[in-house]
């Protein structure tokens, strides 16, 4: 800006790459002054968030402010209410867009459109008058994509950088009474080339705006950078506290640092010396010399050690508090910064991420921050319950995909105990190679990642700096490895761009091996060429949870076991899904191409382990049953061997309580003492004393479930440990010897006929009919066109297995039943036979399924029979592997019992409907309307599936929203299914759930009694 000019206009000349900020202060954490003695304290008189109604007004461009803007009567027709925080897409002014590489706008870099909407926010506030011997910043918490700010028509700077705030001095431009702020936000801007981020394009001001009071002699930086000393019981902070002396000469100050317990009874750990803050050497030439090449500046360097602390880690995250206190030449209190503290240590050895020498297994997530209502916008309420939902699933690790996330997040995950991987606010995956070696981006590309670290890095929960994500690997990114690594060497670094082909690529500026959906055959060929001795491989996306997806358990058979191989981040957290209401004021979640727009990405953003509104989706509790901490097994002796999975801790929070059911049926209950077992380590145990069948038939099994104890539940670090919370359950299959079925004397008539087919009591089945359709998961037919090779569902299209219609029909009565022979064939003309026989027995309809498909066929989504029955068959209740669904690369979660439901909660629980409501290992199925039980009941145990809905209309539907209520239940009995995979971005199914032309059997009856009512 021309030093002579007022004013900044026109705005669009400020849209290059090359300024990233204008007028604000240099970054640090942003801790709030607190009065001496106060710093235990929840509120501090000196902070003032001006969240809540602002006016708001909507231009066409940023060139359309002026001066007139920055005057006008905001109650003029042109302006109304917007709130703050959050975007206008979300409050009436335009609509989000959803885009996952391509950028919203055509062009280079960096040119964005001419007509670009911008926002104008405005409103007053005053000063408090014990804040006027006092400088104001003023904090911006975000703009998106970036922010002019005015206060009383003064322009005071401008910032870019949307995910971290922008602080300025405002003191010089307040007027006594009333002051108006003004905050203008263009839509796009350079920047918005490296923040091309897979998720809704959504402008405005998503984080709080605060007015901050400091004394005029301020401390601008009170980083603790924390570690652990190899004691285990030694803590150390490096401190790095600088001082703003304002407009005020420079004057002897010195600074404290006291830490205390904050568990339990106060206890003071450590408290230094005041340590004085050097001061420029003014007046004399000689000592000025020297100074010139010594003086760091008005900032304290230096390293204090804490003894007696227990270390932080994610099973026993404690904390601590730390005060730094500045002080003038008399003693007495200038400002009070204070903060909690953890004591832990990062390393990378031996293949190996260390914290606190130990190789933890990274279970980990990726998280945008997203909200149903408010986009990106999120409360402190928000991220705890998403960080205590992750506790309750054993997530131990966040990767912050792909920015800085407010600083609540990362005081949450101190407190509650997660590793995270701080990630640069940079993605530019739309010019994956060109941005990265632009020299007019390297400004943007260093000043993110030195932002970041410089307001992190004194949380103990980040174990790693990432660089970005999608962006290459250029000039840019060893420049920011370098500061980095000379800025904060306490822990390593971690950028996945050079190893976008080649796991063993040279990669110097990661300390990890952290590619993007490797497949497990690929990583554990790594693993066994150990070309790379040093770094360990930690997967930064893998497992893509998009609607129906498996796969997980290969990926955990081999963590933490082959060497090298320590863990991953699932993609992803959380479905972006937009809450939309209808005039009936019910609501439905919306993605790509609902707000109007033609060009998007669809339901690629609903991609998430759970819902929009945080209900799990099936995905997560597999990935909580993987890692689990504790395993049982059943040794070749016949002992029970339990494991202690954990890093850190033993089991004695742990009550260990364990149930005898034969065929389901609880038979005999106890307690099991783990408290003995210490972490990785394993316990052998007897079998708790059984009662099972004298003839031995049924099945037996014996599952134990782990649950806290009331003292574990009462520890601050385990709030998210809710009454009724399980930690595990593991489930041992003692017998497998199915019991006969017991002959029912309330059994109903039944009768098969060529004309009629299946009849049971009063319910008419008709014929069961071939089934090798699903309606295709999100990863069976993804959106979009990027993969390398065409998904499932194109194929089987391109077969035509989705309207596969009949060449021949054969019915025929014999003296032992019904045979009903069909005859299909395929668009490519191979042949599918199903031949089904029907038999009365004893009031049961005895069925034998034989059903041929030409083995040129490949890789088939099911193949089984479909029975359409009458709605009111509503209640469910099964013998088989339950609560939840289960898959062929998906049942972790699951154990044998019996179970009860409903056909409609068997509705498909994912925004796009898709394939549902399988249960694999199935004895028998009972469907219960007001009058009739219809049994199902496998000769071998079978899958099976009930739901309202038909492949077919599953298939049609685009969005939850339109799946008309059925009218119908709709029953799969399935000789096979295909397994799920993650193919939407990750690995396909892998072959061994993969169904291929041959010879399926399926022997199955059917019967039915009167229904008991009380």
């Amino acid at each position: 800006m021309d030093p002579a000019s007022p004013q900044p206009f026109p705005l669009s000349r400020w849209s290059t790459p090359e300024v990233t900020g204008f007028g604000r202060l240099a970054m640090a954490p942003g801790l709030a002054p607190l009065d001496e003695g106060a710093e235990a304290a929840a509120t501090t008189p000196w902070v003032r968030a001006l969240d809540g109604q602002w006016r708001f007004r909507l231009l066409a461009r940023p060139d359309d402010v002026d001066d007139d803007t920055l005057a006008a009567d905001t109650d003029g027709a042109e302006w109304g209410d917007i709130t703050v925080p959050g975007t206008w897409v979300l409050q009436g002014h335009g609509a989000p867009v959803y885009l996952n590489v391509r950028m919203p706008f055509a062009g280079q870099a960096p040119a964005v459109p001419a007509d670009n909407p911008t926002g104008v926010y405005r409103r007053a506030f005053t000063v408090a008058s014990r804040w006027r011997r006092r400088r104001t910043i003023l904090r911006v918490g975000s703009a998106d994509s970036c922010g002019f700010v005015w206060v009383n028509g003064t322009f005071v700077g401008m910032g870019t950088d949307s995910h971290l705030a922008s602080d300025y001095d405002i003191t010089a431009a307040l007027v006594p009474g009333s002051n108006d702020i003004c905050i203008v936000v263009p839509r796009w801007s350079a920047a918005t080339w490296v923040e091309d981020q897979d998720q809704w394009w959504m402008p405005g001001l998503h984080r709080s705006v605060e007015l901050i009071s400091v004394p005029p002699i301020a401390l601008a930086d009170t980083a603790m950078v924390p570690g652990l000393e190899a004691d285990g019981t030694t803590g150390t902070l490096d401190l790095d506290i600088a001082v703003d002396f304002g407009d005020r000469p420079p004057a002897p100050v010195t600074v404290e640092v006291d830490v205390v317990s904050i568990a339990g009874r106060r206890r003071t750990m450590a408290s230094s010396k005041p340590i004085p803050v050097p001061l420029w050497a003014a007046g004399n030439e000689a000592e000025q010399d020297r100074a010139s090449y010594l003086w760091p500046g008005h900032r304290v360097r230096r390293r204090i050690a804490i003894a007696g602390i227990e270390a932080w880690n994610h099973e026993s995250p404690h904390l601590y508090r730390a005060t730094v206190t500045l002080r003038d030449d008399t003693g007495a209190a200038l400002d009070v910064r204070s903060r909690r503290v953890g004591f832990r240590r990062v390393e990378i050895a031996d293949r190996q991420l260390l914290v606190n020498g130990v190789p933890v297994v990274i279970n980990g997530v990726n998280r945008h921050e997203t909200h149903p209502d408010r986009g990106r916008t999120v409360t402190a309420d928000d991220t705890r319950r998403d960080l205590e939902l992750m506790k309750q699933h054993h997530v131990n690790a966040v990767r912050t995909s792909h920015y800085p996330d407010a600083e609540s997040f990362y005081d949450l995950c101190d407190e509650l105990g997660l590793y995270v991987i701080d990630e640069t606010d940079i993605e530019t995956h739309a010019r994956w190679l060109s941005l990265c070696d632009d020299p007019a981006y390297a400004s943007t590309f260093l000043e993110r990642a030195t932002r970041m670290v410089r307001r992190d890095r004194s949380h103990p929960c980040i174990i790693a700096w990432s660089l970005g994500n999608e962006s290459g690997y250029g000039s840019s990114h060893d420049a920011m490895a370098a500061w980095i690594r000379r800025f904060d060497p306490s822990r390593p670094l971690h950028y996945e761009g050079p190893l976008r082909d080649d796991l063993d690529a040279a990669n110097p500026v990661s300390d990890v091996v952290c590619p993007m959906y490797a497949s497990v055959e690929r990583i554990v060929q790594w693993s066994e060429d150990a070309l790379d001795r040093h770094r360990p491989l930690i997967l930064c996306e893998y497992g893509h949870a998009m609607g129906q997806a498996g796969g997980l358990d290969d990926y955990w058979a081999v963590f933490g076991v082959e060497p090298g191989l320590q863990g991953g981040f699932v993609w992803e957290w959380c479905d972006h899904g937009l809450r939309r209401r209808r005039d009936d004021g019910t609501t439905w979640f919306a993605y790509g191409g609902d707000f109007g727009e033609t060009d998007h990405d669809g339901s690629f953003v609903c991609d998430g382990l759970v819902s929009p509104d945080r209900e799990p989706r099936p995905l997560l509790g597999e990935l909580a049953a993987l890692t689990q901490p504790v395993a049982v097994e059943l040794t070749d002796r016949g002992r029970l061997l339990i494991t202690n999975r954990r890093w850190f801790t033993d089991l004695s929070d742990l009550r260990a309580a364990w149930t005898l059911e034969v065929d389901g049926e609880p038979v005999e209950r106890g307690t099991l003492d783990i408290s003995r077992i210490e972490p990785r380590s394993a316990l052998e145990l007897a079998v708790p004393t059984a009662t099972p069948r004298p003839d031995g038939a049924g099945r037996t099994t014996l599952t134990i479930t782990f649950t806290p104890t009331r003292a574990a539940r009462r520890q601050p670090s385990r709030s998210w440990a809710r009454a009724g919370w399980v930690a595990a359950v593991c489930q041992i299959e003692l017998n497998r010897r199915p019991a006969a079925p017991r002959p029912s004397r309330a059994r109903r008539e039944v009768s098969v006929s060529a004309e009629n087919g299946m009849v049971v009591g009063d319910v008419a089945v008709g014929w069961a009919e071939l089934s090798i359709w699903r309606a295709p998961t999100s990863n069976d037919d993804p959106p979009g066109a990027w993969r390398q090779r065409p998904a499932a569902a194109v194929r089987w299209r391109e077969l035509g297995l989705d309207r596969v219609t009949a060449t021949d029909i054969d019915v025929r009565s014999r003296p032992d039943g019904v045979r009903r022979t069909v005859t299909y064939a395929t668009s490519d003309g191979a042949s599918i036979r199903h031949r089904q026989t029907v038999r009365v027995v004893d009031r049961t309809l005895v069925v034998a399924d034989v059903i041929g498909i030409d083995r040129s066929v490949r890789d088939l989504p099911r193949v089984g029979v479909v029975l359409t029955m009458p709605q009111t068959l509503e209640r469910l209740k099964w013998l088989g592997l339950g609560p939840g669904t289960t898959y062929p690369d998906r049942r972790a979660a699951a154990r044998f019992g019996r179970w009860r439901s409903s056909v409609g909660d068997q509705r498909p629980p994912f925004i796009v409907p898709q394939e549902h409501g399988l249960h694999l290992d199935t004895e028998w199925v009972e469907l219960s309307s007001p009058t009739t039980t219809v049994v199902l009941r496998g000769e071998h145990p079978l899958a099976f599936s009930a739901s309202h809905h038909t492949a077919s209309a599953l298939t049609d539907v685009r969005n939850d929203r339109d799946l008309a209520t059925g009218t119908a239940t709709i029953v799969h009995l399935d000789a096979a299914h295909r397994g799920l995979g993650s193919f939407a971005c990750g690995p396909d199914t892998h072959p061994r759930h993969r169904i291929d032309g041959g010879t399926y059997r399926l022997g199955w009856t059917l019967s039915a009694r009167r229904r008991r009512t009380r």
